[in-house]
């Protein structure tokens, strides 16, 4: 929902020709914004990873509100030492992109490898090796 009510979403709002304003349901999500952070924030040093993860995830979405943003000083630790580690590749993307976003220094975070599924080695055949693909790639029409 923050995503969708903050203020990026409506400078797009209007770049497209629509007044925020005049969009009920923009307002009235809008008007929650300040109202979510209290408690989302509340779990950003939950015991449960999981819970964690999510509840910074979900602050940096808030904190783009100009009226949270002074509270983005609280999260850039947790955002580069629990995002930046996190198992999760999407979360660790979301800290990098997020840190780079605020001015602040990316350095050290790894995000996903776009190109670990294409330079992995696919199971099955090895070279040298008949493969039941080679077989049927011979079969095809063109």
């Amino acid at each position: 929902m923050a995503s969708e009510a903050n203020d990026t979403a409506a400078q797009t709002l209007r770049r497209h020709g629509f007044v925020p304003q005049d969009y009920p349901p923009f307002t009235q999500a809008h008007r929650l914004l300040p109202l979510l952070f209290g408690p989302v924030y509340a779990h950003v040093h939950d015991q449960d990873l999981a819970v964690r993860e999510a509840a910074i995830a979900a602050c940096i979405l808030l904190v783009d509100d100009a009226r949270l943003r002074q509270h983005r000083a609280m999260l850039i630790t947790l955002v580069r030492e629990v995002l930046g580690a996190s198992t999760v590749w999407q979360y660790r993307e979301r800290a990098i992109e997020t840190l780079e976003d605020w001015g602040e220094d990316a350095t050290g975070l790894v995000g996903r490898d776009p190109w670990a599924f294409i330079n992995a080695d696919l199971p099955g055949c090895s070279h040298g090796q008949d493969c039941p693909n080679d077989k049927l790639a011979d079969q095809l029409p063109f």
